[in-house]
């Protein structure tokens, strides 16, 4: 791809749009520079529109048989012993 510039002065600066050099994988990109600033800026477009309108989630979450709130006494907390095992 060949590299297109355009220089001029505006406001007393120079202003250059550069096209060709930068982001090649883009569909398209230029390089806008004014004074000492200088801007990328990259565009990327779909090719094609994609034929399905909803995405189904290929997650799977496995089901159990137990609520998740239960759980077995031994993992009951600390909180829940009688005060005589606190001593």
């Amino acid at each position: 791809m060949a590299i297109h510039t355009v220089k001029r002065i505006v406001n007393g600066q120079p202003f250059s749009i550069e096209t060709g050099r930068m982001a090649k994988q883009a569909d398209g990109a230029v390089v806008v520079r004014m004074g000492d600033t200088m801007v990328l800026v990259a565009v990327v477009a779909a090719q094609k529109k994609p034929t399905a309108t909803f995405f189904r989630s290929r997650s799977s979450t496995a089901r159990s048989s137990t609520p998740p709130a239960a759980f077995p006494a031994a993992f009951s907390s600390a909180r829940d012993a009688p005060a005589s095992a606190r001593l």
